[in-house]
């Protein structure tokens, strides 16, 4: 596995690495092909496999916002539009990377606003904003809770705590909620899947992870 700050360094490093790895400029994960070292990134597949797998949502045709532009805002921007999201907008107080972030959408990615929060399908928070908050905090909040109620799913991608303020502030207004931990143990998945054959069992690796 390779993280942060080599997932763009060790690139030149390669022989190949998959489009994905190539759109998002980044790696965190190698194989060895047919005597070739392949870098791959399972980041945003991931998320949209968390989603899917384990919480029965299907991202085909849904409205999303991306809070952020960093490397883990853009993995999930591409595979998000690769999952067939109608519509992914990008929302980040830097509107050049946030511009950024959103080419890799093609025609259904955009830059957008806070305004765009409210009629989404799917609100990700891929900033660090919440990151090693206490337990019972509400601030601080990436997004202005007012925008956020029932028929939208939340996800955080922050997990420590799981429990984030932002998680917190839209369970109380009746959103449903997920936690950073299932891309965490599906990206890890899909990566044990390729350099072994087989299928791990994401439960057992889940609970695991919150022990």
């Amino acid at each position: 596995m390779v993280t942060m700050p080599h997932k763009a360094a060790v690139i030149p490093h390669l022989d190949e690495v998959t489009p994905t790895a190539a759109a998002l400029g980044a790696v965190n994960s190698i194989s060895w092909v047919e005597g070739a070292l392949v870098g791959h990134n399972t980041d945003g597949h991931g998320l949209v496999r968390s989603l899917r797998v384990d919480e029965g949502l299907e991202v085909s045709g849904s409205r999303c916002v991306v809070l952020g532009a960093g490397g883990a805002a853009r993995a999930v921007v591409h595979a998000l539009a690769e999952a067939g999201a109608s519509d992914v907008a990008v929302v980040n107080r830097t509107a050049s990377a946030a511009e950024v972030a959103a080419g890799l959408a093609g025609a259904v990615g955009r830059v957008g606003d806070a305004a765009d929060v409210a009629a989404a399908d799917l609100v990700v928070n891929a900033t660090s904003v919440g990151m090693g908050a206490e337990a019972g905090s509400t601030s601080p909040l990436p997004v202005d809770p007012g925008r956020l109620g029932p028929g939208q799913v939340v996800v955080d991608l922050v997990y420590q705590p799981l429990r984030t303020p932002l998680l917190t502030v839209a369970a109380e207004r009746g959103a449903r909620c997920v936690d950073g931990l299932g891309m965490l143990v599906h990206q890890a998945a899909l990566t044990i899947e390729r350099w072994t054959g087989t299928d791990p069992d994401v439960s057992v690796m889940a609970r695991a992870a919150r022990s």
